[in-house]
């Protein structure tokens, strides 16, 4: 493949797009974890029959939030770890 200006100015783009993308995408996940502490702290976390994991919705934001953070978070720190024993 030959390399001209073209490809270049769409590989920068797409390198862009991608940047992007994970800085919006870490934008939200501070947004919608802010927002679970906050509805924890106000509702409670799951003792009484209005708190916040009885809600629906309120628990599979809680289960996206944490999807969230362990893939940003925890997961590349230990992609690391294991790549250091082998």
């Amino acid at each position: 493949m030959r390399i001209t200006s073209s490809n270049v100015e769409t590989l920068s783009l797409l390198l862009f797009c991608d940047v992007l993308q994970e800085q919006i995408e870490y934008v939200f996940l501070v947004i919608f974890t802010l927002e679970c502490i906050i509805k924890i702290i106000a509702y409670g976390f799951v003792l009484h029959p209005y708190s916040y994991l009885r809600s629906g919705w309120n628990f599979l934001d809680f289960v996206i939030v944490v999807v969230g953070l362990v893939n940003n978070y925890c997961l590349p720190r230990l992609l690391q770890l294991v790549a250091v024993e082998v």
